[in-house]
């Protein structure tokens, strides 16, 4: 038995539920987290895109909801009916100094836990020289990614992707 067979165990008491709301606030999954140099340029919010929007065209299917920040920086939930933003697009309108938040997830609302989720942070070019922030992309899928066969080379190009 591997480590991950161990973990379904466990599978209930690493799942929680909000009492009050019996809503998901945490659920087991896999993720990884890529940190990018040169993320506020223009050329590093492109790769953040094209990493975003594989992600979404792999998984779409799976993501419900969104907060994503306009050039304002103001932060807008978002509902996806059938259509999730083209993050190549939105990505493209910021200056280095925009700094660009983008998180969907699998569930109903970003407050409920789900294994779908892709989160893509540009740094904003002072904050760079000033606490050496760096811009990132962050995913998470199902566990079966990392144990099933059928899955396993999907989960592998996505890590190898950056």
């Amino acid at each position: 038995m591997n480590e991950l067979e161990k973990l379904r165990h466990y599978r209930a008491d690493i799942t929680y539920f909000e009492e009050s709301t019996d809503l998901c606030t945490l659920c087991p999954a896999i993720g990884a987290s890529f940190y990018f140099d040169g993320g506020e340029t223009a050329e590093g919010k492109q790769r953040l895109a094209e990493c975003v929007d594989y992600y979404q065209q792999l998984f779409g299917k799976h993501l419900k909801a969104g907060l994503i920040t306009d050039k304002n920086e103001n932060a807008k939930n978002i509902q996806f009916s059938k259509k999730i933003p083209s993050p190549m697009e939105h990505f493209s309108k910021y200056s280095d100094d925009g700094c660009i938040e983008w998180v969907i997830t699998g569930s109903p609302a970003l407050e409920v836990a789900s294994p779908y989720w892709v989160e893509a942070v540009t740094a904003r070019k002072w904050e760079i020289s000033v606490r050496q922030t760096k811009s990132f992309f962050q995913f998470s899928l199902p566990l079966s990614y990392a144990k099933e066969k059928k899955y396993l080379m999907t989960y592998s190009y996505l890590w190898f992707l950056n």
